[in-house]
C-alpha cells in the first residue's frame, strides 16, 4: 500500500509535457521494434558486426580498410560485450541514440524557442519520422552521428547565450566525438563557425567559441588523415557524383513517406506567418543568432557536400542526410508552431502517426513477402555442405555469409575464401573500374586458386554475382577445370543480395 501511494505521488509529479515525451518515445519504439528483427543484415551492417567481433587492434585495421567509421565500430563493440552479438543486440545501439535524439530535439527546441509547443512539436516529428525509424533499426552510424551533431549544436547555442566554462568543455568534447563519427559533421561544425563569425559583434565570447571549435578540429586531424587515406584506397569511389537534383531529393528522404504532410504543414505555416508578419519579425530579431545557426545547420552541409562531390565523393543520397535531419525537424517544428489555429495544428498529429504507421506496415509486408535472403541462402549452403568443402565468396557476398554461418550453430569445418583475394581486406566495397584495369592479375589469381583446389575431392560452392566481369574470369576457370554439379537460385521475391546464384562444382 505504501509503495503504491509513493508510486502515485511520484507519477503525479511528472509534468504533462513529459508524459507526451514518454508517449513519443513509446510510439517511436513501437515503430522501430517492428522493423528490428524483420529484415536480415545487408552487407554494411554485417561489415560492422563482423568488425566489432574482432579484437580492438584488428577491429581498427579492418574498419580502416573496409571504410567503416572507427568510432561507431568501437561503440558497437563495447555495447556488444554487454548485450551480445545477435542482430537485435547490434541494432540496439542505433535504437538507443534514436530515442535519445527525440529527447534532445525537445530540449534543443525548448532552448532555442523557449516554447513548449514548439519543443513538443519537435518530439512528435522525431518520433514519427520514418527516415529516423529506418536507420534506428540498422547497424549503421547515422543515429549516433545525428545525435552527436545535434548535441554539438545544443552546446553551441548555449554558448551564444551564456559564457559558462562547463559548456566550452562540453561543446569541444561532444564536437570532437562527432567529428570522429561522420565526415559531414565537419560541415556542421563549419556552419557553427560561420554563424560565430557572422555574429561576432553580438556574440561577446565569440573568440572562446572559435577556440573551442578549433581545439576539436585540431584533435580530429588524425581522423582527417584516416579519411584521406581511405579515399586513396577507394573506399568511397563507388559513391560517384550526385545527380543535379540531389539536394531536392534529399528533402524527400528527410520527410520520407510523409512528403505531402510536411508540404501542407509548411504552406499553412507560411500563410500564418504572412498574416502575422510583425510578430514573426519580432520573434526572429530576438532569436536571429539561433535561427541563422539552425538554417545553416540544415543547408550548409547539403550545399557544401554537393559542391565537394563534384571533385571528391562526399554525398550519398538517402543516407548522409541523416546528419542534418535534426535541423530539418527543428525548423519544421518551428513552422508548425506558427499555425495559430490549434484545431488545425492538432490535425497534423494523427496524420503524422498514420503515415508513419503506414510506412512501417508497408515495409513489414514487403519483408515478410520475401522468400529468400542472405540468411536463408547461408542456411541452405550449411545444410548441404560437407566437411572440408570450399566456399568461394565473390563480389561483396563474404560479410553476410560469414556473419550468418557463425550464428547458425553448425559444426562443419570448411574453407571460406574470397575472390578476388584482396576483397577479404575490404569486403564492404569494391572499385570495379580499377579492377578492370588489372584483369591479367585476376586471371593469374583465378588460375592459382583453381590449381590449389584441383587435387581436392571436396565440393566447391561459389556464391556468384552475375554481371561482374571479374567474376566471369573465375567462372571460366571453374568451367574448364571442374564439373558443374548443381546450382541453387534463391527463389523470388528475394531481398537485395550480393549474390544471384550458388554454383556447385565437383572434380571431373
Amino acid at each position: 500500500m505504501i509503495l503504491s501511494m509513493n508510486l502515485k505521488t511520484q507519477l503525479s509529479k511528472i509534468k504533462p509535457e513529459h508524459w507526451i515525451i514518454i508517449g513519443c518515445l513509446m510510439l517511436a519504439s513501437l515503430f522501430i521494434f517492428d522493423h528490428l528483427g524483420a529484415r536480415t543484415m545487408w552487407v554494411d551492417e554485417a561489415g560492422v558486426a563482423n568488425t566489432a567481433e574482432l579484437p580492438f587492434n584488428q577491429a581498427y585495421l579492418m574498419a580502416f580498410q573496409d571504410g567503416h567509421l572507427i568510432a561507431h565500430v568501437y561503440f558497437t563493440k563495447i555495447l556488444s560485450l554487454i548485450l551480445g552479438t545477435s542482430e537485435i543486440a547490434y541494432r540496439s545501439f542505433s535504437i538507443l541514440f534514436a530515442l535519445a535524439l527525440i529527447i534532445l530535439l525537445y530540449k534543443t527546441a525548448k532552448l532555442i524557442f523557449a516554447d513548449k509547443k514548439t519543443a513538443l512539436s519537435a518530439a512528435i516529428l522525431g518520433s514519427t519520422n520514418y527516415f529516423l525509424i529506418w536507420f534506428a533499426s540498422q547497424i549503421r552510424p547515422y543515429t549516433l552521428a545525428a545525435f552527436s551533431g545535434l548535441l554539438s549544436f545544443y552546446f553551441f547555442i548555449k554558448l551564444t547565450q551564456t559564457a559558462s566554462k562547463k559548456y566550452y568543455i562540453a561543446y569541444a568534447l561532444v564536437t570532437l566525438i562527432g567529428l570522429y563519427t561522420h565526415p559531414w559533421l565537419f560541415l556542421v561544425l563549419a556552419s557553427q563557425i560561420l554563424t560565430t563569425l557572422f555574429f561576432s559583434k553580438q556574440i561577446k565570447n565569440y573568440f572562446k567559441i572559435l577556440f573551442s571549435a578549433g581545439a576539436a578540429l585540431v584533435l580530429a586531424l588524425p581522423y582527417v588523415a584516416v579519411m584521406l587515406y581511405q579515399g586513396q584506397l577507394g573506399t568511397t569511389a563507388w559513391l560517384g557524383k550526385p545527380e543535379n537534383l540531389a539536394i531536392l531529393k534529399s528533402f524527400r528522404y528527410l520527410s520520407y513517406g510523409e512528403n505531402y504532410v510536411y508540404l501542407i504543414l509548411i504552406l499553412i505555416a507560411i500563410f500564418f506567418i504572412i498574416s502575422n508578419h510583425s510578430e514573426f519579425k519580432n520573434h526572429f530579431s530576438k532569436n536571429k543568432i539561433a535561427l541563422t545557426a539552425l538554417s545553416l545547420y540544415l543547408f550548409f552541409p547539403l550545399i557544401a557536400a554537393f559542391i565537394i562531390s563534384q571533385f571528391k565523393p562526399a554525398y550519398l543520397l538517402g543516407r548522409y542526410e541523416m546528419i542534418v535531419l535534426p535541423a530539418f525537424i527543428l525548423i519544421a517544428a518551428y513552422l508548425w508552431s506558427q499555425i495559430k489555429n490549434n484545431y488545425l495544428a492538432l490535425l497534423f498529429i494523427p496524420l503524422l502517426v498514420f503515415f508513419a504507421a503506414k510506412n512501417v506496415v508497408i515495409n513489414s509486408n514487403f519483408v515478410n513477402s520475401q522468400a529468400a535472403n542472405d540468411k536463408t541462402v547461408t542456411a541452405y549452403v550449411l545444410a548441404n555442405i560437407n566437411q572440408d568443402d570450399t566456399v568461394i565468396a565473390t563480389d561483396l557476398s563474404w560479410h553476410t555469409f560469414y556473419y550468418y554461418q557463425k550464428k547458425l550453430n553448425h559444426d562443419k569445418k570448411f574453407n571460406l575464401i574470397t575472390y578476388p583475394d584482396e576483397i577479404k581486406n575490404h569486403p564492404c566495397w569494391k572499385n570495379t573500374e580499377q579492377m578492370l584495369n588489372h584483369q591479367e592479375q585476376y586471371q593469374t589469381e583465378a588460375k592459382n586458386l583453381i590449381a590449389s583446389l584441383a587435387n581436392k575431392s571436396a565440393t566447391i560452392w561459389v556464391l556468384y554475382k552475375v554481371g561482374n566481369p571479374i567474376n566471369e574470369i573465375l567462372l571460366q576457370e571453374l568451367n574448364e577445370n571442374f564439373m558443374l554439379a548443381g546450382a541453387y537460385t534463391p527463389p523470388p521475391p528475394k531481398q537485395p543480395m550480393w549474390l544471384d546464384i550458388v554454383l556447385v562444382y565437383k572434380t571431373k
